[in-house]
């Protein structure tokens, strides 16, 4: 069986290894216990979609203008995909450990606007996940002979969903009050559905910066030369809805069915940035049993 693993090249990265004096030194030559790969550059952008014509962002909007509830549709971003590569010799049987750390960016942005009792939803969700594995041998085809996954499989290094749900009433502008006089005494009235009312609107913005670490283990792999190879997976989703709240036509209650204005915007990003990655040739204990708690 054939693996293929195209990689891309990462500008700037920095390939060091650890000799038996322990003396950093760049090398192209995988000889050492130890091996590890750096980049300050961004690897994997946020996905790319949207309406609003900004690239890698995942973007809805959606605005109701009656009837029935209005969707936001096509706000998931394509997946963004990145690679960072490091080379190691193994001995016959031994494992192979994997430190791997990287910072990540995530922003997400929640906004509803509504009037006269209107309902709107706004989600919003960006992540990011590393899948390593450890390849060797040469097809002649750019690719690899054999490629194992790491016992962990693909690991999610950071994720956020935020939802913003309002029913909102929006601002009175002006009403015609209906006046009347009895013996003297003034009183008034009028009718809700009858008032030019302004939409209110709610936000909610998030944008977060933080580096995250993950150990990988390669259990009993062959004699040779193995390189370990770390594809990053960037998502982004946007969503949205909005509508009248009671959902039942009746604009006594509300008049929100007569006169909408509600609506839901949504955006989400997340970037990949500087990481690192760690290999080292170590013996595994695997007379381990599960811990019940």
């Amino acid at each position: 069986m054939t693996y293929k693993i195209k990689l891309s090249a990462v500008a700037g990265a920095v390939v060091l290894a650890l000799g038996a004096q322990g003396a950093l030194a760049a090398s192209e030559n995988a000889n050492a216990e130890f091996a590890a790969v750096y980049s300050e550059y961004p690897i994997v952008l946020a996905p790319r979609a949207g309406t609003d014509g900004v690239s890698n962002f995942a973007n809805c909007i959606v605005e109701y203008t009656g009837g029935e509830t209005a969707p936001c549709i096509g706000g998931i971003a394509e997946p963004r995909t990145g690679k960072i590569m490091a080379q190691i010799k193994v001995a016959q049987n031994k494992e192979l450990l994997v430190g791997l750390s990287a910072q990540m960016e995530i922003f997400t942005g929640t906004t509803v606007t509504g009037k006269r009792g209107s309902r709107s939803t706004s989600m919003a969700a960006a992540g990011g996940a590393v899948e390593l594995h450890a390849c060797t041998g040469d097809d002649g085809d750019g690719g690899y002979l054999l490629c194992r996954p790491s016992l962990s499989g693909a690991v999610m290094l950071s994720r956020r969903a935020q939802e913003l749900t309002a029913v909102l009433g929006g601002v009175l502008e002006q009403c015609n009050v209906n006046i009347t006089e009895t013996d003297g005494s003034f009183s008034g009235e009028f009718a809700l559905k009858d008032c030019q009312v302004a939409e209110e609107e709610i936000g909610l913005a998030l944008s977060t910066i933080a580096s995250h670490h993950y150990n990988f283990l390669f259990p009993n792999l062959d004699s040779g030369t193995w390189d370990v190879v770390a594809t990053f997976l960037a998502t982004a989703a946007a969503t949205g809805t909005a509508g009248c709240a009671d959902g039942s036509g009746n604009t006594e209650l509300t008049g929100c069915y007569d006169d909408p204005g509600a609506s839901a915007d949504s955006q989400a990003y997340v970037i990949i940035s500087k990481s690192t990655m760690t290999v080292q040739e170590v013996r595994a204990n695997k007379a381990w049993e599960p811990v019940e708690l």
